[in-house]
């Protein structure tokens, strides 16, 4: 494929790519108080695809990898957390009566993303390959260096999205 095929396949894709995020932000958000941003949403995406390489599940794509990662991180937002060893639903409640070591509150504005080290669901990963297949998302990348989305951060290779 010639480099201006491939300039232009990139940005195609990562055009749909940016739909499919925009669309799953606005469907959650509308139905959840626990609200998403675009941002965090492209940085768990981001954060499943570095951890592709390191997955054990060699007959997925990056992007069905990356896209279970994100479905999860909903998932969790929504209060359905789940409980890697027995798949049991640990309960807001639950979660809720953590006790920490100080009293003082301190307010990070820095996104952290918690989920860094699941694994996504079963359920994740068919959603996962339902986005993929719906959004026409089927372009091979092996860096989301070598695709153009920005999550807010500094990057010398990305494009701002605007919604």
């Amino acid at each position: 494929m010639s480099d201006k095929k491939e300039e232009v396949a990139v940005i195609e894709f990562s055009g749909r790519l940016a739909d499919a995020f925009r669309e799953k932000v606005k469907q959650h958000n509308s139905s959840n108080s626990n609200k998403v941003t675009l941002n965090q949403v492209i940085k768990v995406y981001k954060h499943g695809a570095e951890a592709f390489a390191t997955c054990k599940e060699s007959d997925l794509t990056i992007n069905e990898w990356s896209m279970a990662r994100v479905n999860m991180y909903l998932r969790v937002k929504r209060g359905e957390v789940v409980n890697n060893k027995s798949n049991a639903r640990v309960s807001k409640d639950q979660m809720s009566s953590l006790v920490f070591e100080t009293s003082s509150v301190k307010r990070v504005n820095n996104f952290l993303d918690l989920t860094t080290n699941w694994t996504p669901t079963e359920a994740d990963f068919e959603l996962a390959t339902a986005d993929v297949k719906n959004n026409q998302l089927d372009y091979n990348f092996k860096s989301v260096e070598e695709i153009y989305l920005t999550d807010g951060s500094p990057s010398s290779h990305s494009i701002e999205i605007i919604y």
